[in-house]
């Protein structure tokens, strides 16, 4: 898992500027960080939903998916977030079953 910040993350990706990302960083610090940092970049413009869902699924060490899937809710209830977070696990709603998405090794 990487411990890059996602602002680095963008920037290291040529996604996002360095001055873009202090600037939202002011205003993340602003509001209290009452607002992910993600959700500013994509408010003001900075950056897309996309791009900003890569940089998150690198940072955390996960590939990328931009699939038809969502998640499984009863899995999800069942195993709780706790769970889920520890084990970095996500269960994913198939056609016929849940699947579950995790990182590559560690």
């Amino acid at each position: 898992m990487s411990h890059q910040r996602i602002g680095e993350v963008l920037v290291g990706q040529g996604v996002l500027s360095e001055g873009d990302r202090d600037f939202a960083i002011a205003l993340q610090l602003a509001s209290g960080r009452k607002e992910k940092f993600g959700a500013i970049l994509v408010g003001q413009g900075l950056s897309g939903e996309n791009s900003v869902a890569q940089a998150l699924s690198r940072q955390a060490g996960w590939e990328y998916f931009n699939g038809p899937y969502i998640p499984d809710d009863k899995a999800v209830d069942t195993l709780g977030m706790a769970f889920i977070q520890e084990h970095r696990v996500f269960p994913l709603k198939g056609q016929d079953a849940c699947f579950f998405i995790m990182p590559d090794g560690d």
